[in-house]
Protein backbone atom coordinates (compact mmCIF):
# COMPACT_ATOMS: atom_id res chain seq x y z
CA UNK A 1 0.00 0.00 0.00
CA UNK A 2 2.96 2.42 0.74
CA UNK A 3 4.05 2.19 -2.84
CA UNK A 4 0.79 2.62 -4.03
CA UNK A 5 0.29 5.71 -2.37
CA UNK A 6 3.97 7.07 -3.09
CA UNK A 7 2.78 6.91 -6.60
CA UNK A 8 0.02 9.25 -5.90
CA UNK A 9 2.21 11.30 -3.76
CA UNK A 10 4.61 12.27 -6.51
CA UNK A 11 2.06 12.67 -9.31
CA UNK A 12 1.58 15.72 -7.05
CA UNK A 13 3.65 19.25 -6.67
CA UNK A 14 5.72 19.84 -3.29
CA UNK A 15 5.33 18.00 -0.31
CA UNK A 16 1.64 15.81 -0.52
CA UNK A 17 -0.69 13.98 1.34
CA UNK A 18 -2.64 10.79 0.17
CA UNK A 19 -6.11 10.46 0.94
CA UNK A 20 -7.85 7.47 1.73
CA UNK A 21 -9.87 7.90 -1.32
CA UNK A 22 -7.32 8.29 -3.39
CA UNK A 23 -5.11 5.56 -2.49
CA UNK A 24 -8.14 3.13 -3.11
CA UNK A 25 -8.65 4.87 -6.71
CA UNK A 26 -5.33 4.30 -7.24
CA UNK A 27 -5.41 0.41 -6.36
CA UNK A 28 -9.05 -0.22 -8.08
CA UNK A 29 -7.01 1.77 -11.68
CA UNK A 30 -4.44 -0.71 -11.31
CA UNK A 31 -6.56 -3.74 -10.53
CA UNK A 32 -8.45 -2.91 -14.02
CA UNK A 33 -5.17 -2.79 -16.28
CA UNK A 34 -5.24 0.85 -16.69
CA UNK A 35 -1.97 1.93 -17.50
CA UNK A 36 -0.65 -1.52 -16.29
CA UNK A 37 -1.20 -3.83 -13.98
CA UNK A 38 -0.90 -5.73 -11.02
CA UNK A 39 -1.31 -9.16 -12.98
CA UNK A 40 2.18 -11.11 -11.78
CA UNK A 41 3.30 -8.66 -9.17
CA UNK A 42 2.19 -8.81 -6.15
CA UNK A 43 2.51 -12.08 -4.64
CA UNK A 44 2.06 -14.16 -1.30
CA UNK A 45 4.86 -14.44 1.21
CA UNK A 46 5.34 -18.63 0.10
CA UNK A 47 5.14 -17.96 -3.65
CA UNK A 48 7.85 -15.23 -2.91
CA UNK A 49 10.11 -17.33 -1.04
CA UNK A 50 9.38 -20.22 -3.83
CA UNK A 51 10.50 -17.88 -6.61
CA UNK A 52 13.60 -16.49 -4.70
CA UNK A 53 14.68 -19.94 -4.09
CA UNK A 54 13.90 -20.99 -7.85
CA UNK A 55 16.11 -18.12 -8.33
CA UNK A 56 18.80 -18.57 -5.90
CA UNK A 57 19.05 -22.66 -7.05
CA UNK A 58 19.30 -21.24 -10.57
CA UNK A 59 22.73 -19.28 -9.31
CA UNK A 60 21.40 -15.85 -9.57
CA UNK A 61 22.21 -13.22 -6.40
CA UNK A 62 18.40 -12.37 -5.07
CA UNK A 63 18.59 -8.71 -3.91
CA UNK A 64 15.92 -5.85 -2.64
CA UNK A 65 16.45 -1.68 -3.02
CA UNK A 66 13.66 0.40 -2.99
CA UNK A 67 13.51 4.12 -2.41
CA UNK A 68 11.64 7.26 -3.62
CA UNK A 69 13.09 7.83 -7.03
CA UNK A 70 11.09 11.28 -8.20
CA UNK A 71 13.65 13.01 -8.49
CA UNK A 72 16.71 10.69 -9.82
CA UNK A 73 20.12 11.77 -8.68
CA UNK A 74 23.82 10.20 -8.53
CA UNK A 75 22.73 8.87 -5.12
CA UNK A 76 19.89 6.53 -6.83
CA UNK A 77 22.38 5.74 -9.60
CA UNK A 78 24.93 4.46 -7.69
CA UNK A 79 22.32 2.46 -5.73
CA UNK A 80 20.64 0.86 -8.73
CA UNK A 81 24.24 0.43 -10.67
CA UNK A 82 25.32 -1.28 -7.46
CA UNK A 83 22.12 -3.27 -7.10
CA UNK A 84 22.66 -4.43 -11.01
CA UNK A 85 26.32 -5.84 -10.67
CA UNK A 86 25.90 -7.71 -8.09
CA UNK A 87 22.18 -8.83 -8.04
CA UNK A 88 21.28 -11.55 -11.09
CA UNK A 89 17.34 -10.62 -9.39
Amino acid sequence: MANFAAGVAVGKRGTATVTRTELADEVFRLSRGSLGSLEGKIVSREAAVALADTWRKNGLTVGFTNGCFDILHVGHLALLAFSRENCGR
